[in-house]
Parts: structure tokens; sequence; C-alpha cells
């Protein structure tokens, strides 16, 4: 358990907490902050589509079947909104400035962390979802391998790939490692805040057959952060990941297929 006594907080790890470190309101209207962030951005977005579909007489069905490219620079545009509102918010929750967070430097022990967590990760994630779909004698069909299929042009491989390899990952591990793992950590330990963030990445991805393995992941991630006490290596673990599951799809689809 997190001493939570009150003490000067390190400049590279808040090892302990200062008294009113993410106490319970504070930290609950954060939460719902960033969803209010989210469906505001969401809301933001469908109004300039739609002002878009009028000034160029498109059908309102039109914009239901945007290309994947589109899609997932939309959702990048909702993750970025999150990273930015915790950049902001994070140092009153916490009590503690983003670079006690984690926001410094990685040094070379960091970069070992990171691409040690990124292999555990390939072999984990992967692993158990294999392992799932033997054990439930199921072929699921991934998403991912489904929605990259119509994509064809060099312009829209470099946006997924953005969005997949850089802006994704940046978002995801301000909302699930550094607010949702810290809020968690500070009150019941490391287990209790990886368990708390691995089930919120399983849960966030919305995918049954995914949740476990996802939430494995989580907690590698957690670890990652954790033990190199660097936010950046925990963005590169979860980049190195996405970036052999793009680089899969688009060189060597079949190897996806189950």
């Amino acid at each position: 358990m997190e001493n939570s006594s009150a003490s000067q907080i390190s400049p590279d790890w808040p090892t302990r907490w200062e008294p009113d470190a993410f106490a319970f309101w504070p930290t609950l209207l954060a939460a719902l902050g960033i969803v209010l962030v989210v469906v505001a951005a969401a809301a933001l977005i469908a109004i300039v589509l739609g002002i878009y579909a009028a000034v160029r007489h498109l059908p309102p069905a039109a914009l239901q079947h945007l290309p994947v490219s589109a899609q997932l620079d939309l959702m990048g545009v909702l993750d970025l909104a999150a990273a930015l509102y915790l950049a902001l918010l994070l140092p009153v929750v916490a009590k503690a400035p983003l670079r006690a967070l984690g926001f410094r430097l990685p040094t070379l022990r960091d970069a070992g962390i990171a691409l040690l967590g990124a292999i555990a990760m390939l072999v984990l994630v992967n692993g158990l979802a294999t392992l799932i779909e033997s054990v439930l004698h199921v072929k699921h069909e991934q998403e991912v391998v489904r929605m990259f299929a119509g994509i064809r042009t060099p312009l829209q491989r470099w946006l997924v790939t953005l969005f997949a390899v850089v802006i994704g990952p940046i978002g995801e591990e301000f909302v699930f490692r550094i607010f949702a793992f810290n809020a968690a950590r500070r009150h019941w330990g490391f287990w209790g805040g990886a368990v708390t963030s691995g089930l919120l990445f399983g849960l966030a991805h919305a995918d049954p057959y995914a949740f476990l393995p996802l939430a494995i992941g989580g907690m590698i991630l957690c670890g990652v952060y954790y033990l190199s006490r660097n936010a950046w290596a925990s963005m590169l673990t979860h980049a190195l990941f996405n970036s052999v599951t793009v680089a899969a799809i688009f060189l060597a689809p079949h190897l996806l297929q189950k």
C-alpha cells in the first residue's frame, strides 16, 4: 500500500503521495470530465461533418460509411482531446507536476523496460487470445483486420499508422495509466491500480473476446510505467505493440486470419 503521509514529492516519482492527492470527489469529477470532453469532441465532429455533408449535398447515409482512415483520424481527435484535458487537470488532481508523474526524458534503462514490455504484450496478449479461441472453439474475426482490409492508398496507410502508433498510445496511456492507474494505486497499491487500469482498458475496447487479453496487456503497461517511472516508456511499449499489429496487417494479413 502506498504511503499517504505528507511528504516532499520526488522529482522522478511520487513514491509518497500528498494527503489530498487523488481525493475521491476530485478524481470522480475528473473521470466524468473525460467522458464529457470525449462526448463534446464527438458532438463537435458530428456538427462539422453535418456542415460538410450539407455543403457538398451529400446524403446523411454517406457519413455512416466513412473510410477507415477517416474513422481512425476522428478517434485520434477524441484521444488527443482526452490527453490535453488530463495534461491540464492532472497536476491539480494528483497534487504533483507532470514531471513527477513520469513526464521526463527517458533513459536507456527506460527504453529497455519498454522493449521488454512490448515483447511481453506480444507473447501474452496474442497467446491468450489464441488460447481463448481454442478453448471456446470459435474463430473470432478480428475487427482490426476487417477494418483495415479496404485500405489501399499510401496516404490512408500513413494516417492509420499515425493513429495506431502515435496518437492512440498517447491518449490511452494518459487515460488508463497516468490517470486511472495512479488514482487507484494511490489508495490500493500497485496491484489494485494495475487490475483496475487493466480492466478499464479491456472494457474500453468493447470486444468480449479480446477483453481478458487486453486487460492483461493493460496490466503489463502498468508494470512498464511503474518500473521505469517514466510515462513515455509505457507509451513506447504501447506504440511498439501496435506497430507490430499494423505491420502484420499491411505486410502479411494472412498471418492474422484465423
